[in-house]
């Protein structure tokens, strides 16, 4: 199999279409009697082109025009199948936005690209699904320093302080598959050799890594912050298909030690854990800590419950860019 340009664009064609509200969309599936249209209704579940085609027509025309960012899009092809998944976010018409999920099925027919099975959703808590929470990688590297509590006095600030980033990459998984072990490899360690840099850069220390993922630890929350942004650009500067989500929270080792793994670390990685690629959250605390210095741009807050603690915690992110 191989990355497909091809059906990339077929899908972000297909995605502009339907933010458009143009019918034509429909005309990319094929009119064979096993086509499949899964759509996030419970009740969207159309086997054969034909009604898919006369469905989706009627939806797009009832929905209208969105304002939709298409996210990123991975596609293959290996002789006359192709697939694609993507993740977009949808503006909804009554406010607010939604993430929503896509995957494709492609056959060649007579020469074209036909859709032969789509499947959109809009993803659920597992906790909303299943009744409990399952375990998260991000929250799987945050374990293993909880149980091996390392000494961090090089990176405590003369107030006591440790500024803890969590960050991994979104979706690397699919990204891997898509990409292929030999291409995806030498990617993963180049992400790695920034975070590293990045983070000798900052006066910060790397206290754990699996994975693709890293806990990193920072005297100062402002370096800190400063670390998180220098990697997001750095990142997106030499792949933009690698989406990082980043976490930083503030704790106090110093004092109460065991408190500080179980809790601090926990808290930190809990806000990486509801980021989104290419996001930066923060803690209000680790805000409070950095708003004067008037070097980090704070954009609006969003309260969010995280998994383990209780009520609802105020998380802001911060504005990068690319530039």
């Amino acid at each position: 199999m191989k990355p497909s340009r091809e059906i990339r664009d077929l899908v972000l064609g297909f995605v502009h279409d339907f933010a458009n509200a143009d019918p034509n969309l429909t005309e990319l599936f094929s009119n064979s009697d096993v086509t499949v249209f899964i759509g996030t209704d419970p009740a969207e579940f159309i086997t054969g082109g034909r009604e898919a085609r006369a469905l989706l027509a009627k939806q797009v025309g009832e929905i209208g025009k969105l304002k939709i960012d298409p996210g990123t899009i991975a596609a293959l092809e290996e002789g006359n199948v192709g697939w694609a998944s993507h993740q977009m976010t949808a503006s909804l018409p009554g406010g607010g936005s939604t993430d929503i999920r896509g995957t494709f099925v492609f056959h060649r027919e007579d020469g074209e690209w036909r859709i032969v099975q789509m499947h959109w959703s809009i993803g659920r808590a597992n906790v909303a699904v299943l009744g409990r929470d399952l375990t998260t990688a991000i929250e799987e590297l945050a374990d293993l320093v909880n149980h091996e509590q390392p000494e961090l006095a090089a990176v405590t600030s003369p107030e006591g302080t440790v500024t803890i980033l969590f960050t991994d990459i979104e979706g690397s998984t699919a990204t891997n598959e898509s990409l292929g072990d030999d291409a995806f490899l030498p990617l993963l360690l180049e992400h790695h050799e920034i975070v590293r840099n990045r983070t000798e850069w900052a006066g910060g220390t790397v206290v754990k890594s699996q994975g693709d993922g890293f806990m990193l630890a920072f005297s100062s929350a402002r370096r800190g912050v400063e670390c998180a942004v220098a990697i997001q650009r750095d990142v997106s500067a030499f792949d933009i298909r690698f989406k990082v989500r980043m976490g930083l929270h503030t704790g106090e080792p110093h004092r109460h030690v065991g408190d500080f793994y179980g809790r601090d670390v926990a808290y930190a990685a809990r806000i990486a854990g509801v980021a989104q690629g290419g996001e930066i959250l923060v803690s209000s605390l680790v805000k409070s800590l950095v708003e004067p210095s008037g070097s980090v741009l704070f954009e609006r807050p969003r309260d969010l419950e995280l998994k383990g603690f209780e009520g609802s915690h105020r998380v802001f992110s911060v504005g990068w860019s690319s530039s």
